[in-house]
């Protein structure tokens, strides 16, 4: 298993953003080109106001080009509500079908005031083992 211990980071209007991919040869199939990835992400609200994580929309490529675009409410099933200095850290995963790729895209959060904002997700690299050879 290769682990990708810096993180990659985007802060944007007070919302820090981490993210560490890592590939998962033993939930990959090489013959039907299908390589997976978890990544986790750490988000932290810098700001002095609350926010609440709303919405997400990922990019995913594989070897360069758009492999899929992902839409929708919140991140694994939760809105978390941020107070200043508050983090909120989960998991999840993806499959590419190339031995290099890359994600991207932003989280929505709402104010207390009711106005939106994005805060962006860096592109990180999902990148196999087989890449590194």
């Amino acid at each position: 298993m290769m682990i990708q211990e810096t993180p990659f980071v985007q802060v944007t209007q007070g919302i820090r953003i981490a993210v560490i991919p890592n590939y998962l040869p033993e939930q990959s199939n090489l013959e039907s080109h299908n390589y997976a990835f978890s990544y986790t992400v750490l988000i932290v609200n810098e700001r002095e106001d609350t926010v609440q994580l709303t919405r997400r929309h990922w990019y995913v490529f594989s070897a360069g080009e758009l492999l899929a675009e992902v839409e929708g409410e919140g991140v694994v099933g939760a809105q978390p509500i941020l107070a200043a200095g508050e983090s909120f850290k989960y998991a999840s995963g993806t499959v590419i079908h190339d031995i290099v790729g890359a994600m991207a895209g932003h989280y929505t959060f709402l104010h207390s005031d009711g106005s939106n904002f994005t805060a962006e997700i860096p592109m990180f690299d999902l990148v196999t083992s087989m890449a590194l050879q």
